[in-house]
């Protein structure tokens, strides 16, 4: 199908108008497609839960407004999420079908996630199950436990809930959910005295070239090595771009450059010194309200 049509800004002469005509013949002759595919999530259309997906929590008068803000949070990161997993999608049309052609594997992730989010604890719990895996890693943090610890109270939920649930069995299994919502860090093997990362040109180094202090300790048998020291590494990319897949957080992040009034008072960042000098000498990347 010739779509040089859609690129034509003028929507009255003839070319768009016999281009609208030919794609609203193809829609009616070709009515195969997924029958489940209700929401354009591909299309730009937000995610929305439907009535047999998620309960109408509004007219439970005995589920709290917390609760309510609980599930609605974990469907705004599903929404963010869906939106850039499928950013580049291509919509292949023929005279006998229509397909999405979906990045492979991010599609059953998110279906995964999904059903996890809208999963109850246990019937009539207020928790679905990744609300309650976040609460209890949100918790793990602000105590700054052990996750033996944490391994210990999620053992102890598990042989309190009905046989049917479906918690993970260990904190190693819960960071998997942690990567899936886009959480993700990465492991870098230090010297324990902080002088380098393994990392690059030391990426293959058994001690450190600067204090001679042995890259590794030994398990059991000192058949094992075990780095000293680890760090966690958070890339800052991806992060960035998460940001920004979020519609009221991407206008904050624009707010320097679009709402921000100079009163020659330091009420940002942007109002610095500093900022003004960087954006002089890189006027190119300062020419994006996105740059920060």
């Amino acid at each position: 199908m010739d779509r040089s049509w859609m690129s034509r800004t003028n929507r009255f002469i003839t070319q768009y108008q016999e281009g609208i005509r030919a794609f609203l013949n193809l829609a009616k002759q070709n009515t195969d497609s997924s029958d489940d595919y209700t929401q354009w999530t591909h299309h730009g259309e937000s995610f929305q839960p439907n009535s047999d997906q998620q309960h109408d929590f509004n007219d439970n008068n005995h589920i709290s407004e917390e609760v309510q803000q609980e599930h609605g949070a974990m469907f705004e990161m599903l929404d963010d999420i869906q939106k850039s997993a499928f950013i580049g999608i291509n919509i292949e049309s023929s005279s006998t079908n229509t397909e999405i052609d979906e990045p492979e594997g991010e599609v059953e992730k998110f279906r995964k996630l999904l059903n996890d989010a809208q999963r109850e604890l246990y019937p009539g719990c207020k928790y679905s199950n990744s609300s309650f895996l976040m609460k209890m890693i949100h918790n793990k943090t602000i105590t700054n436990s052990s996750v033996k610890y944490f391994d210990l109270n999620l053992k102890l939920f598990k042989d309190t809930l009905p046989k049917d649930e479906t918690l993970p069995e260990s904190y190693y299994q819960v960071k998997k959910l942690l990567r899936d919502l886009g959480m993700g860090y990465i492991n870098i093997e230090a010297c324990m005295n902080d002088c380098i990362l393994y990392w690059k040109q030391y990426e293959h180094f058994d001690q450190c070239p600067n204090c001679q202090a042995s890259r590794w300790k030994f398990g059991l048998g000192k058949h094992r090595k075990i780095a000293r020291k680890i760090v966690k590494y958070f890339p800052l990319k991806p992060r960035l771009q998460r940001l920004f897949m979020s519609k009221d957080v991407a206008e904050d992040m624009r707010w320097h450059k679009e709402k921000r009034i100079n009163d020659y008072v330091i009420r940002h960042p942007a109002d610095a010194t500093a900022w003004q000098e960087f954006d002089k000498e890189n006027d190119w990347f300062a020419l994006d309200s996105r740059s920060v």
